[in-house]
């Protein structure tokens, strides 16, 4: 006799086959399960989908009021490719946003093939509505528009990939061309993306209609994978912000990564361009300036400016310093002053080497690209 094999549960013809329903892009199925059963949602990732980098966010509205009085009483799971007997996975949902849980397959993620969106109820039946919202993560040039939702701690990932003047010639090379302009999903209304030029400055806008996140910006090869500095949080309070990309040059990515905040929110995202002189990019760069330090407690460093703070035995105090790409070069005394720290302070410029000391030119050139850099003191 030979090893025993599991079998998958995954018919090898048709893989909707072992789901209870399809569930299509941008539509709502209801269904229903009964007390401790499960209901299958098929999912098909296409390669459209990948090629303009969709994010997918699968979300599950009950229609009940019978989460508020009794919590665990749905859960939601995503399998990629087959579903485990054991109906095993990290993608799990548990907790809701008044109704609503949430599950999503960011871009960098997202691969071809089958998923199954599998509802679980407690220990009662519950009725629910189950949608896959499929939101587009390449931005093709200035004009270009997308809408997306996000709900806590999931990520969404946009890239601005624009199409350049000197390949419009080329409409094989254009990434405006192809199969990706055939569905190409934007805002209602939105023009068609304009071709950029290298050099060319471009700002993108939030427009957030409701819940809260956080965005931040990259040029690189990869996007960023985790919350980091600089960064930018809409709050509950707050409609509109913006980043900017300077001096667009072909073959480079510029990403924009959200990451979702306590409740989940939806957004309109546009791209357009700035004047050749704006002032922002005089630098050669833009960085985010962070506005998190009402709810993180980390505050701005101001170039030769005191500080004042307190902390308790053990306790911390978090700082932030904000770094420009011009290259600065300072002379400080090599030896004493001729006055105390604190005089120093209150009138730096009664203060001067004591006399013999000598003087010395101490840093260096820095054209790094600016970042920021935060400091705790203990």
């Amino acid at each position: 006799m030979g090893d025993c094999q599991e079998l998958l549960h995954q018919p090898v013809d048709d893989p909707a086959a072992i789901a209870d329903k399809t569930l299509p892009v941008e539509h709502f199925e209801r269904a229903s399960c009964g007390a401790n059963q499960w209901y299958d949602f098929y999912f098909d990732s296409t390669e459209h989908m990948v090629e303009i980098e969709d994010n997918i966010v699968f979300e599950v509205e009950l229609l009940t009021d019978q989460y508020e009085a009794a919590p665990g009483g749905l859960s939601l799971h995503l399998f990629q490719g087959s579903i485990p007997l054991d109906r095993k996975t990290e993608l799990v949902s548990r907790v809701s946003d008044n109704g609503l849980f949430s599950i999503a397959v960011p871009s960098i993620e997202l691969q071809v093939g089958s998923y199954y969106l599998s509802i679980q109820c407690g220990a009662s039946a519950q009725q629910f509505r189950a949608v896959a919202f499929e939101i587009r993560g390449r931005l093709e040039g200035t004009g270009d528009a997308v809408h997306g939702e996000i709900c806590p701690e999931e990520y969404i990932y946009h890239s601005l990939k624009p199409t350049f003047e000197v390949n419009i010639s080329d409409s094989s090379q254009s990434s405006s061309g192809g199969s990706g302009s055939q569905r190409r999903r934007g805002l209602a209304g939105s023009a068609a993306p304009e071709a950029c030029s290298p050099g060319d400055h471009v700002q993108f806008t939030f427009t957030k209609h409701v819940g809260d996140f956080t965005f931040m910006s990259l040029v690189g090869d990869h996007p960023p994978t985790r919350k980091q500095p600089p960064s930018r949080t809409l709050h509950e309070g707050e409609v509109v912000d913006f980043g900017v990309f300077c001096n667009l040059q072909p073959g480079n990515r510029y990403w924009i990564a959200l990451l979702g905040g306590g409740h989940c929110a939806t957004y309109d995202l546009h791209v357009h361009k700035l004047a050749a002189d704006d002032p922002r990019c005089t630098a050669g760069e833009y960085s985010l300036v962070p506005n998190e330090a009402e709810e993180t407690g980390i505050s701005e460093l101001v170039k030769e400016r005191p500080t004042y703070a307190s902390c308790a035995p053990g306790e911390y105090v978090d700082y932030f310093l904000p770094l420009s790409t011009r290259r600065t070069r300072t002379t400080t005394c090599a030896s004493r002053w001729s006055c105390s720290r604190a005089a120093r302070a209150q009138a730096p410029s009664r203060c001067s080497c004591t006399t013999g000391a000598s003087c010395r030119p101490t840093g260096t050139p820095r054209s790094s690209p600016s970042t920021r850099w935060t400091a705790s003191t203990r």
